[in-house]
């Protein structure tokens, strides 16, 4: 959201119309601190999807995230409801965060949010981080912990981590990058346009 308003007014439509008659869908990550009704209004009237990184009730977020990290973001997320756009999330599970599993699912069944389950991983730069990361083992429990009870709750969540595995497993590929090769599928554009 950083390039603003008058970046997506430019952007969007160019995007849009400059690559028809091929479809185009366009998908934004961000923390939606920055944003407003005006983006609210563009992202409705262009399909824009939206996911931000929330890892479950406050305190379980803000102690991976930092202080004030979730109000900021749930005040995103209610702004965009209020323009009737939906927010999926990001949950990221780290050896801390993981043996609340249950409460942090509780957390988006209770708030009506999607989310995708990812595992810290180890750092290759900063050997600090490895005290965040799952080990595999605890990777695998975590999905098996989360989709037993993702299937008891199936009408009033949806996870799509869980939902794109099955779909790639009995599709015999891939369906998302993280299970299959999508180099050249996706135009990207970072924070700056670039």
């Amino acid at each position: 959201l950083v390039p603003g308003a008058d970046f997506y007014r430019m952007a969007l439509p160019l995007l849009h119309d400059g690559l028809a008659p091929r479809r185009v869908r366009f998908s934004m990550q961000t923390n939606l601190w920055l944003l407003t009704d005006e983006l609210c209004d563009l992202f409705s009237q262009y399909g824009v999807s939206i996911g931000t990184s929330l890892d479950g009730p406050e305190g379980i977020n803000d102690a991976q995230r930092g202080s004030g990290y979730f109000r900021r973001t749930m005040a995103g997320i209610q702004r965009a409801r209020a323009h009737d756009l939906k927010v999926g999330c990001i949950c990221t599970f780290t050896a801390q965060s993981a043996p609340h599993a249950q409460d942090i699912f509780n957390f988006f069944v209770a708030e009506g949010l999607n989310f995708t389950v990812h595992a810290a991983m180890p750092s290759l730069r900063y050997p600090e981080a490895t005290a965040w990361a799952l080990s595999p083992q605890a990777h695998g429990q975590l999905l098996v912990d989360v989709l037993d009870l993702y299937l008891e709750n199936l009408d009033k969540v949806r996870i799509s981590t869980l939902d794109l595995l099955c779909r790639s497993v009995s599709a015999g590929r891939g369906g998302i990058c993280s299970f299959g090769d999508c180099l050249g599928g996706y135009l990207t554009v970072g924070p700056e346009g670039e």
